[in-house]
């Protein structure tokens, strides 16, 4: 399967995905990128919002998306964890 045929199959999440399957789907989408691409660096939309922060490479910012994704699913798994009050 070529390059663009492998991207175009990821080009969307399943609709039902919870965090798992939407993890495994994040990972084949990564996989099936060129892999040029990871270097190409993307302009930050907001300068004045990045706050002097540099423009990131795809790949920089696909292990950032991992990074505060498995965060927020560790806060989610300890906040279900605690009692409820009412």
């Amino acid at each position: 399967m070529d390059a663009h045929r492998r991207c175009h199959r990821h080009a969307r999440p399943p609709d039902d995905a919870g965090l798992t399957r939407l993890g495994d789907w994040e990972v084949g989408a990564a996989q099936a990128l060129p892999a040029h691409t990871l270097n190409v660096t993307v302009p930050t939309a907001d300068p004045d919002a990045a706050g002097g922060e540099p423009p990131m490479t795809v790949a920089a910012l696909i292990r950032l998306n991992a990074s505060l994704t498995g965060s927020r699913a560790a806060q989610i798994r300890r906040l279900a964890q605690q009692p409820r009050l009412a």
